[in-house]
């Protein structure tokens, strides 16, 4: 979640994992988890009188991992023409 600062005034909030946290006037801070803020009553207050605002958090998808091209099946044998399989025949069969 991230929080807004609605006031002209600098808010600090100390967070549940013992981190304190600046919100500049007018301005957002940067995500921080919800487990930080979740039964602490500072944090409550300030949302009560409006002073905070609470937005939630963007999800964050892995990156797409490319496909992998698999390659077209190779034929063992070659297959010939009827003609090209007479001409062979014809061959193997004549003369010395």
């Amino acid at each position: 979640m991230k929080v807004e600062n609605r006031t002209t005034r600098l808010v600090t909030l100390r967070l549940n994992s013992g981190q304190t946290l600046y919100i500049d006037p007018k301005s957002t801070s940067g995500e921080i988890l919800d487990v930080d803020v979740r039964n602490n009553r500072k944090f409550n207050k300030l949302r009560e009188r409006g002073v905070i605002a609470v937005h939630p958090a963007e999800k964050r998808y892995p990156p797409k991992r490319p496909k992998e091209e698999i390659p077209a099946p190779v034929k063992d044998k070659v297959e010939l023409d009827s003609a090209e399989k007479d001409k062979k025949q014809i061959k193997s069969k004549g003369g010395k």
